[in-house]
């Protein structure tokens, strides 16, 4: 039988702990929550790699969806300084396990997935938790999520190429975006980009590189390629 609860413990220990995760708080919504409950059953013994999980399940898009490697998930959420009062947007938060885990931190969280039947599957997740500060909404990841925008911090949980300025306008003044981009056009597919921050004062963005990363593209941020006649 697998020991997840020794599992968890050598996550934080090995993972988030020696790559600077100082957050108390975060460290406990790491060390309670459990990783496991958000793939299915056949994944479970993968729960706690130190890579990102592509899940298995069953997509409108054919899209495979994924959890962020912990150790990036954690270093994101703690770049983003969320605040107990915090009203937080988690993008293509895929079965929810990002969500329940910024839940701990803020005062609202709205996650977002482009397919149906993962969105369901998230909803589902964190309704057995009891997490009543969180829904997750079924919409075009690029697109957010206006109806409950202004956001004081939005999450991209994945490699983008391009952040759409529709989410720069749903962060509200003192709000923070933060994302991994890629390199270049050419590193989008070989997964190697870089974390930014994305800080909105006075209605202006700034931009601030905090270090390098790895994950699974973000189809959804592609660039839009024009043709010329």
């Amino acid at each position: 039988m697998i020991n997840f609860e020794t599992l968890r413990k050598n996550m934080v220990n090995s993972q988030l702990l020696p790559n600077a995760i100082t957050s108390a708080e975060l460290l406990e919504a790491f060390s309670t929550l459990k990783r496991e409950d958000f793939v299915p059953d056949n994944q479970k013994a993968n729960a706690y790699i130190d890579r990102d999980l592509t899940l298995n399940v069953k997509t409108e898009t054919g899209i495979k969806r994924f959890l962020l490697e912990p150790m990036i998930q954690a270093k994101l959420i703690q770049a983003a300084n969320i605040e107990p009062n915090d009203i937080v947007l988690d993008v293509a938060c895929a079965s929810g396990y990002s969500t329940a885990i910024i839940a701990k931190l803020a005062n609202m969280v709205v996650g977002v997935e482009a397919d149906k039947n993962v969105a369901q599957l998230a909803s589902e997740n964190l309704e057995t938790y009891g997490i009543n500060n969180a829904v997750i909404v079924h919409d075009a990841l690029n697109d957010g999520y206006k109806k409950e925008a202004p956001y004081d911090v939005i999450i991209l949980n994945g490699l983008v190429e391009q952040i759409p300025q529709m989410l720069f306008d749903q962060l509200a003044e003192n709000g923070r975006l933060i994302a991994v981009e890629a390199a270049d056009s050419s590193s989008i597919n070989a997964h190697l980009g870089h974390a930014f921050l994305y800080h909105k004062t006075n209605g202006n963005i700034g931009k601030r590189m905090l270090f390098d990363a790895c994950s699974i593209r973000l189809s959804d941020f592609d660039k839009i390629t024009e043709f010329m006649l």
